[in-house]
């Protein structure tokens, strides 16, 4: 019997978004599903399978099913192509994953990661209605705010707002609240590098897989990962923040915090990988900008360390003597 049936669907952050099995994926997504269809043999173990969308299953031989993220559209192409409900979550669990991949998970995740950790910063809070937007936004930061939908892909659906009588960007911010039912208001953090912990979350409990370095644009669309081991990581997140001499033992403590709180947190309502974005400051951590309650381009850069030859078109040119992912952001 095939072990697992992989599927890459990097329409997933859409199809939280859009909240309907019927959704029809941008063209943008629907071209890297097409052209990086087998990504998820970077990581499938011997036995299971990387499934196309398009060629027949027989799903006899299927014990479980690995997606990129389950949602309700997912759920459905799956329905049509004949998969039994045995290999799929049910309604409720979707709504589960849903609420937990909302951006408000973030904000209860973060003041408990500081509660734990010294060298921490970072604040959010997430309104569900005009008033408590025009109150966040009252507050003095010199550096403005960023704004985040519930939920969004590669970046849209964040974004910055530099001055509260901003009127099309507090517009927009209004039209999210009512088209999702809420926004996350934090300070804009100056940052001098993107980074995360990735872990594996498995019957209530959480297993820490790796750190992620990686690249993002000022609206949050990712980049690029950096392919390289645990200590070359931490050498580079040192170097580019040279003051911060106790960074090891902060992210030491931090790791401690997420093994001890995701459990807390998800409970039993998620299985699956699952990565942490943080932000490196000089001298302090943000310990939780984003949580992916899904596979993420870091685990795909963690699986790449033990491979022997790599397949040479999912990467751009070597820099540095470092591999980079070839995934473009989805922009349009």
């Amino acid at each position: 019997m095939m072990k697992t049936l992989h599927i890459f669907n990097p329409s997933h952050d859409e199809a939280l978004a859009a909240h309907s099995p019927y959704y029809t994926p941008s063209r943008a997504a629907r071209r890297m599903e097409a052209e990086l269809w087998d990504l998820p043999q970077l990581w499938a173990a011997e036995g299971d399978a990387v499934w196309d969308f398009r060629s027949a299953v027989r799903w006899d031989e299927v014990a479980r099913i690995e997606p990129w993220g389950w949602d309700a559209l997912l759920r459905h192409r799956l329905e049509r192509a004949g998969a039994p409900v045995r290999l799929m979550p049910t309604a409720e669990e979707l709504a589960s994953v849903r609420r937990l991949s909302s951006r408000q998970t973030a904000v209860s995740l973060l003041p408990l990661l500081r509660r734990d950790c010294s060298q921490t910063l970072g604040a959010s809070v997430f309104c569900t209605s005009e008033q408590a937007l025009h109150k966040a936004l009252q507050a003095t930061h010199n550096e403005g705010y960023m704004l985040k939908a519930p939920w969004s892909s590669s970046g849209r659906g964040v974004f910055r707002l530099q001055a509260a009588d901003n009127a099309r960007a507090v517009a927009r911010a209004q039209r999210i609240l009512r088209r999702q039912g809420g926004i996350v208001v934090e300070p804009y953090q100056p940052h001098v590098a993107d980074f995360a912990m990735e872990f594996r979350f498995e019957r209530g409990v959480a297993y820490y897989e790796g750190l992620s370095l990686f690249q993002a644009s000022p609206s949050g669309a990712y980049l690029g990962n950096v392919v390289d081991a645990d200590e070359g990581l931490m050498r580079r997140l040192c170097a580019l923040a040279p003051a911060f001499k106790n960074l090891p033992d902060v992210l030491h403590d931090v790791r401690a915090s997420l093994l001890r709180r995701l459990p807390e947190l998800l409970r039993t309502d998620y299985e699956g990988p699952l990565g942490i974005d943080m932000m490196l400051s000089h001298n302090a951590i943000h310990p939780c900008v984003e949580v992916n309650l899904r596979r993420t381009m870091g685990s795909v850069a963690i699986a790449l360390r033990t491979m022997h030859s790599l397949p040479a078109r999912f990467f751009l040119a070597e820099e540095d003597g470092i591999l980079r992912p070839m995934l473009r952001p989805i922009t349009e």
